[in-house]
C-alpha cells in the first residue's frame, strides 16, 4: 500500500542558515521599524502643527457664542456710576457700551471722597 502524503505546517528546528536568515531580517525589520515610528512622529507633529491654530479659534468663537459678547476695540471713556456700582464705558455718542463692577480700589476712592 502506498503511503498517502499531506501538507502540513508542523515545527522543525532551524538550519545555521536560516538562522542566520532570520537574525538578519530581523534586523532589518527593526531598521523599518524605527523609520516608521520617525515617519509616524512627523505626521502626528504636522497635524498638531496644523489643528492647534484651529483648536484656538474654535474655542474663542465657542466663548463669543457661549457668552453672547464679542471683543472689539472702541474709543470709549469710563465713568464711575457709584449709586448702581458699575463703571460704565460710554463712547463718542454717549452710549453705554459696555458695563462692569467696581473694583475694591474704585469703591474705596468713593469712600475716601465722602470722608474728606
Amino acid at each position: 500500500m502506498a503511503a498517502h502524503y499531506e501538507l502540513r505546517t508542523l515545527p522543525c528546528p532551524l538550519t545555521e542558515n536560516d538562522r542566520a536568515d532570520y537574525a538578519a531580517r530581523n534586523a532589518d525589520l527593526d531598521l523599518l521599524m524605527r523609520d516608521a515610528d520617525r515617519e509616524l512622529d512627523r505626521a502626528k507633529a504636522a497635524h498638531k502643527a496644523a489643528v492647534s491654530p484651529l483648536k484656538v479659534e474654535k474655542l474663542d468663537k465657542l466663548h463669543v457664542l457661549e457668552t453672547g459678547m464679542i471683543e472689539k476695540e472702541i474709543e470709549v471713556s469710563e465713568y464711575p456710576n457709584y449709586s448702581s456700582g458699575m463703571m460704565e464705558y460710554v463712547d463718542k455718542n454717549s452710549e453705554v457700551v459696555s458695563r462692569r463692577a467696581l473694583t475694591f480700589g474704585e469703591r474705596q476712592q468713593l469712600r475716601i471722597q465722602y470722608q474728606n
